[in-house]
């Protein structure tokens, strides 16, 4: 394998890694319309989804340690599952994670079951070597895109 390929699979790992913790976050508290919910303004009680992705990378990634670069491809792969699962479940185009999680209708028992599938998803990828889906680089780009109000039409899922 070379470096590049060592390179996505450690992002890819850190990416079910950070989904994993952060439904544990959220599972403790979630919020909409705010990233965290602070208490005496420094203890976090509740996050949105961008918000608890945010203080999983922390946790697991610090800036001290790892190149902002590398802490962005986790976040923007951990975002692109949880779209493409959200979308799954809800048969609903999803534009953005901030649309999604703060919708009217959105229950705190949906948005576990999203992330607890797309950290799965991403478990699953990690240990069998990307072999399942071929391109992710190009899944996790369309994603990207549609987050920033894009629409390409590329999805990921086991009929790939």
């Amino acid at each position: 394998m070379n470096l590049q390929g060592y390179v996505q699979d450690a992002t890819v790992m850190l990416a079910a890694a950070v989904v994993e913790r952060s439904v544990d976050l959220i599972r403790d508290g979630w919020i909409k319309h705010a990233w965290v919910k602070m208490i005496e303004g420094k203890t976090p009680v509740a996050f949105c989804i961008l918000g608890a992705f945010d203080q999983a990378i922390e946790e697991m990634m610090p800036k001290a340690s790892f190149a902002p670069e590398a802490r962005e491809q986790v976040k923007e792969m951990a975002i692109a599952f949880v779209l493409d699962e959200a979308e799954e479940q809800t048969r609903v185009k999803t534009s953005s994670i901030p649309g999604w999680n703060d919708s009217g209708e959105r229950t705190h028992e949906e948005v576990i079951s999203v992330m607890e599938a797309a950290a799965s998803r991403l478990w699953d990828i990690s240990l069998e070597g990307n072999e399942k889906f071929a391109d992710l680089s190009k899944f996790v780009s369309a994603a990207a895109q549609r987050g920033a109000g894009m629409r390409p039409e590329l999805t990921l899922n086991d009929n790939n």
